[in-house]
C-alpha cells in the first residue's frame, strides 16, 4: 500500500493490493473527519481537527495551517502502519481439530 501527501490536496492511498480497491477509489481528503477505510488491510486513515482550523478566510494563516494538517497525517498513517505491523506478529490461532 502507497499512501501520498500533498500540501495542496491532502492524502490518499494511491495504491493497494486490497481486491476491491475501495480505499484507492476514495480519492483525496483533506477536511476533518474525513477517512479512508481499508479493511483487508486494517488501515483508517482520518483527517483530524476542526473546521475552523482549517477555513481559508483572510484571516487565518492557510500555509500554517496546511502545514499542520499534512504533519497531522503524515502522524496518522505512521500510526496506522505500526499497528498493521504490530498485528501481523500477533499468532494466529490453530483451529482445534475433531
Amino acid at each position: 500500500m502507497r499512501i501520498e501527501i500533498k500540501a495542496d490536496k491532502g492524502a490518499r492511498i494511491l495504491d493497494s493490493d486490497c481486491p476491491a480497491k475501495i480505499c484507492v477509489h476514495t480519492g483525496w481528503i483533506r477536511m476533518p473527519g474525513e477517512t479512508i477505510v481499508c479493511l483487508p488491510n486494517k488501515i483508517l486513515l482520518e483527517i483530524q481537527g476542526t473546521k475552523e482550523e482549517y477555513d481559508a478566510s483572510p484571516t487565518n494563516n492557510l500555509e500554517a495551517n496546511t502545514k499542520a494538517s499534512v504533519e497531522k497525517i503524515a502522524a496518522l498513517v505512521s500510526i496506522a502502519c505500526v499497528l498493521q505491523i504490530s498485528e501481523s506478529l500477533i499468532p494466529q490461532p490453530i483451529p482445534a481439530s475433531g
